[in-house]
C-alpha cells in the first residue's frame, strides 16, 4: 500500500463553579509512497478553546 491518510478529532468540555471551558481540536494527515526512497507526507491540526465565566474575568484583571 502506497497511500495512507489519518484522521483524529477530539472535543472536551469542563463545568467548574466558577467557569466553563471547551476545547476541540482536529488533525488530519496523508501519507504517499512513491518509490522505497520518496515519500511525501501532508499534516494538518487545529485547535480551539473556549473559556467563560468568572474565572477568565479575574485572570484579565490580574493582567491589566
Amino acid at each position: 500500500n502506497n497511500f495512507s491518510s489519518n484522521y483524529a478529532a477530539r472535543i472536551e468540555s469542563r463545568d467548574e463553579s466558577e467557569f466553563s471551558s471547551i476545547s476541540s481540536s482536529l488533525a488530519a494527515g496523508l501519507l504517499h509512497q512513491l518509490y522505497e526512497n520518496l515519500t511525501t507526507s501532508f499534516n494538518v491540526d487545529a485547535t480551539k478553546n473556549l473559556l467563560t465565566g468568572l474565572q477568565l474575568i479575574n485572570i484579565l484583571r490580574q493582567n491589566l
